[in-house]
């Protein structure tokens, strides 16, 4: 069982128009299935016989499973720990390229739990 995933063709933006990605069951829906394009500018475009429109990328579809459960005291510390680091990524990490020219990462002192 497979899927396929349609993507606008790179590296070709010298063209008015490309496919909208999207993601499509062949085996299960249609055997026809239209391909979206969308135009970059209102203006008139062709579109020549034999000219690439999109990439197509199979995917295997496999089985996933769920699982539920109590988050861990671990798993909320982690969390927090990964999403304290924003002010890091976003704000604060352009503060230390230009205050301190030499310095060093210590992997001790980033204060993430875990095992």
């Amino acid at each position: 069982d497979w899927t396929l995933m349609y993507l606008p063709m790179f590296y070709w933006e010298d063209r008015n128009y490309e496919a909208i990605p999207g993601i499509i069951d062949h085996d299960i829906g249609a055997l026809v299935s239209p391909i979206n394009i969308m135009l970059k500018e209102i203006k008139p475009t062709t579109i020549k016989l034999g000219e690439p429109l999109c990439q197509v990328i199979p995917i295997k579809r496999e089985t996933v499973v769920a699982k539920t459960g109590n988050l861990s005291e671990t798993a909320v510390a982690r969390h927090n720990a990964i999403i304290g680091l924003k002010n890091i990524i976003f704000a604060g990490w352009t503060r230390w390229q230009h205050e301190k020219k030499n310095y060093i990462v210590d992997a001790h002192d980033t204060e993430l739990p875990g095992e």
